[in-house]
């Protein structure tokens, strides 16, 4: 049973069936969870899809529903207003942040396509830590130790479906590697904000992000004569971009500089058309791999 807590209200607990009531409250967390939990519990996602999740406000009655849960997930690098609430629940809500202790990498980490580029910044962590498929690994391992915790009676599927879980992101894993350090290309121009640090970073690829680390934040028309400069100049066959970046632009972009624009997905929120086809974190870092292998030339 999915709940999307911005939309309506939700029962806690659900006491003909006995279930577990369980917060995410990004789209990932959300995914990694239902894969181990299944049917076991009753699972919310605070951020409903289409929605924006580094800025996303919560509502005093969403604080009142997360209050009388079992569990709440979250990722406390995306949003740090979430990890204000987190410290403000009651005891009786067993409260984990499936993102601490992951590896993070800091901008400053990542060769940039342009150090000249005026998105270009050597602070700040790179949020987007389910792109690095050691840390997937882990926050599977962190979501399955607490449903256990909680729900000891059903360990032994929570521990069978981790299992599973964790070898589908094991072999997605392989899959990149198979593809991604055999490219011609090495520039990913990203017409969107920080988000691929992690791919970028694994397979020595030079990074450009148009936006800096904020989905929403407007670029000038000044950044935009530079990025269409650099893509001519260096004859750049194609463009990333991601569902948050104004398509006008994008289509401008792709018009001036005779490239051809491909879209990747970060994954921190889920459209709503992928939501309600039922995509998930496998079949969209497939995804991913098939525009990153188009766009990066990469030999398969």
């Amino acid at each position: 049973m999915l709940c999307l807590l911005a939309f309506a209200g939700c029962n806690s607990y659900d006491a003909q069936k006995n279930k577990l009531s369980v917060f995410a409250d990004i789209f990932p967390i959300y995914d990694f969870t239902r894969s181990v939990a299944k049917d076991k519990i009753n699972l919310s996602m605070a951020i409903p899809p289409g929605a924006e999740p580094h800025h996303f406000e919560f509502r005093t009655r969403n604080i009142i529903e997360i209050q009388n849960l079992d569990i709440f997930f979250y990722c406390g690098l995306v949003n740090p207003k979430i990890n204000k609430l987190a410290k403000t629940l009651n005891n009786k809500v067993l409260v984990i942040d499936v993102c601490l202790d992951t590896k993070t990498i800091h901008y400053g980490d990542l060769r940039f396509a342009s150090h000249k580029h005026p998105s270009y910044r050597t602070s700040g962590i790179d949020p987007h830590v389910w792109l690095d498929f050691d840390n997937a690994v882990m926050i599977a391992e962190k979501i399955k130790t607490a449903l256990i915790k909680v729900d000891v009676k059903n360990k032994k599927i929570y521990t069978e479906n981790a299992e599973k879980l964790k070898q589908s992101i094991s072999d997605i894993s392989n899959q990149y590697n198979e593809v991604l350090p055999y490219c011609k290309e090495k520039d990913i121009i990203h017409l969107g904000h920080f988000s691929f640090g992690y791919i970028a970073k694994k397979f020595n690829f030079n990074y450009m992000p148009v936006q800096g680390f904020s989905p929403v934040s407007e670029t000038s028309a000044k950044e935009i004569i530079k990025i269409i400069k650099y893509i001519t100049k260096n004859k750049t066959k194609y463009v990333f971009t991601d569902s948050f970046f104004n398509p006008k632009l994008a289509e401008t972009i792709k018009r001036e500089s005779a490239s051809e624009i491909l879209v990747l997905n970060p994954m921190g929120a889920i459209a709503k058309k992928d939501f309600s086809s039922g995509k998930n974190y496998s079949t969209i870092s497939r995804e991913n791999l098939d525009v990153l292998s188009k766009g990066m030339r990469c030999r398969k």
